[in-house]
């Protein structure tokens, strides 16, 4: 049996439709479903390419339109059961609806020069050595993994809270929520940064090298997420300072500093470029939106948004319990590389992260010490 014609483009629409409704159930503190859509597709996606994948290429594209547009139904069908307003004709007159769109127009500005920088960011990624662009490609993967994992799961839980302190005019409520929120950004992916670096090589060979992806590209690639993961923990404080700023309903300061970073990304990256081919255009993005995300640090505190989150003796406790796990995870990797790269990778993140902890427990930083008495009580009323 053979599909016959094509498949509707109807992807874009389906994209667009499932990131309306997922903004809709967050906005009614609804995110456990939206958060199941990814599982939902990409299982249907694995089921698709597993049965119908020897048929030839539409099978799976049809699966992968399958995969999309279930997800969109059902958030649309329970939308309605809980008679959520999923539909109605903008008053286009109405203040609100504009005064949507004048926020919404420095965000367009800054999505050009977004784009623009990342013109430049290919076109000299193509002169040089072949793959080049590829090895970017794929690093810049595995530094969305702990990104997407982590950064957009919190930004998407804190911003309906931060967007309601604000309109309450209670800036004590919304600093402290902004503060847990970036001290959770500094636990959670200062140690994801070290343990990318140190691991990078057997990570980039266990992702990707097979097939056609062989040992020189694993080098090229894990070159690059070195300095792709040097950035991490600026592109995600970014993130979720940006989302304070939009709640605030200043989108035109993330902007600024937005346009300021791409062009300070473009100029780092010609000047990187020649001593480190590839790594210095990732290195150029990590030191750009790393300073971009101090810059809105600074900004939002200079407009009265007192964040007294102990960002320094946090960070120093942070960074001193990751160098300790990096340096485990280095020896475990070392150690046990003779029992093949699997069993020494799993070790040697599960050896990093036990010492991480004790580093953390040990150094009494506050969110561990909470966990920890916790997890004591419930153990004790059991």
């Amino acid at each position: 049996m053979k599909a016959k014609g094509s498949v509707p483009n109807a992807f874009p629409l389906l994209m667009h439709i499932s990131f309306f409704l997922t903004m809709l159930f967050n906005s009614h503190r609804q995110f456990l479903l939206p958060a199941l859509n990814p599982v939902l597709q990409n299982g249907i996606i694995v089921a698709g390419v597993l049965a119908f994948g020897a048929g030839g290429m539409g099978y799976v594209a049809w699966a992968t339109l399958i995969a999309m547009a279930l997800p969109v139904l059902v958030l649309l069908g329970w939308a309605l059961f809980r008679h959520y307003p999923i539909w109605a004709w903008p008053n286009y007159r109405d203040p609100k609806f504009v005064k949507v769109l004048k926020l919404s127009a420095p965000i367009f500005v800054a999505g050009v020069f977004g784009q623009l920088y990342m013109i430049v960011d290919r076109r000299l990624a193509s002169g040089l050595d072949a793959g080049s662009i590829a090895s970017l490609n794929f690093a810049n993967r595995l530094v969305q993994l702990p990104f997407g994992i982590f950064v957009m799961a919190l930004s998407t839980v804190v911003f309906p809270a931060l967007a309601d302190l604000a309109a309450q005019g209670n800036k004590k409520g919304f600093a402290e929520a902004l503060s847990a929120g970036l001290r959770a950004l500094f636990i959670l992916l200062v140690p994801a940064t070290v343990g990318l670096w140190v691991l990078r090589y057997p990570i980039v060979r266990l992702a990707f090298e097979r097939g056609s992806f062989d040992a020189t590209d694993t080098a090229k690639t894990a070159f690059a997420l070195g300095f792709y993961a040097l950035g991490l923990l600026g592109l995600s404080a970014g993130t979720v300072l940006t989302r304070a700023f939009y709640s605030l309903y200043d989108t035109t300061t993330p902007v600024k500093v937005g346009i300021l970073t791409a062009v300070l990304q473009a100029l780092l990256a010609l000047l990187l470029v020649h001593p480190l081919a590839h790594g210095g255009l990732a290195l150029a993005n990590s030191i750009g939106v790393s300073l971009g995300a101090v810059a809105m640090f600074y900004l939002l505190r200079k407009s009265k948004v007192h964040l007294n989150m102990g960002a320094t003796a946090l960070l120093s406790k942070v960074v001193i319990a990751a160098l300790g796990m990096g340096v485990v995870s280095h020896l475990l990797l070392f150690a046990l590389s003779p029992l093949g790269e699997v069993v020494a990778l799993g070790a040697a993140v599960t050896g990093g992260l036990v010492v991480y902890a004790l580093g953390l427990l040990l150094l009494r930083v506050d969110e561990t010490t909470w966990a920890l008495a916790k997890f004591k009580r419930l153990i004790s009323k059991r």
